[in-house]
């Protein structure tokens, strides 16, 4: 099973916990402390992947993409044009 297939299986609440169990450890790295990068703990990175998700639809129908059928590179211009205007 791929991961995306186990997440649309488990729903949200796995998303979630995934992205929280991702970042934060993450951020409390001393290498990443020290060297002045700053990585948002896992409850913050899931509102925004809810914010980005929500605006998905809308930034799709205004590139003409199809937000099921998307490339990768496709999903990359979709994710930096939401990021820009965030």
């Amino acid at each position: 099973m791929t991961a995306a297939r186990s997440l649309r299986r488990h729903g949200e609440r796995a998303r979630e916990r995934l992205l929280y169990r991702q970042a934060t450890p993450l951020g409390g790295t001393r290498s990443l402390r020290t060297s002045g990068v700053h990585i948002a703990g896992g409850a913050k990175l899931y509102r925004e992947y809810k914010q980005f998700e929500k605006a998905k639809p809308a930034i799709c129908k205004g590139l003409n993409l199809n937000s099921r059928k998307m490339t990768f590179k496709d999903l990359t211009y979709v994710m930096a044009t939401w990021a820009s205007s965030s």
